[in-house]
């Protein structure tokens, strides 16, 4: 699949620290695959480091968790979906969208992991 082929490369360019690159490579692994889970938590990391871009991480967050992400969602068992669920659970209360914010903190809290 060429989207995991892209996927592996913009990984390698994070641990060779190159981040420009790895991002700008996400960016085209997110075009193939709009709703990819994987590119869309890296993108939504990076976003996250400029507060100009804060909602565009959460909503990536939101879409890695969606049912419509492929190849899946992040599982929310992981501890990476139950600290993404956790975040974009906070980040909907500061947004007073409160039911939106119940959805991701009792998914958040309905996960099975334990920890790391």
């Amino acid at each position: 699949n060429n989207v995991e082929v892209v996927l592996r490369e913009a990984f390698e360019y994070v641990q060779a620290r190159r981040e420009e690159i790895a991002e700008a490579t996400f960016r085209t692994a997110l075009a193939m695959q709009p709703l990819n889970a994987d590119a869309l938590v890296q993108l939504g990391l990076r976003e996250m480091r400029r507060p100009a871009q804060r909602n565009a991480a959460f909503a990536k967050f939101e879409m890695a968790l969606s049912v419509a992400a492929m190849p899946h969602p992040v599982p929310v068992d992981s501890f990476q979906g139950m600290t993404l669920a956790s975040l974009v659970g906070h980040h909907k209360w500061e947004l007073h969208d409160y039911l939106a914010s119940e959805r991701h903190l009792k998914m958040a809290t309905s996960s099975t992991r334990t920890g790391p």
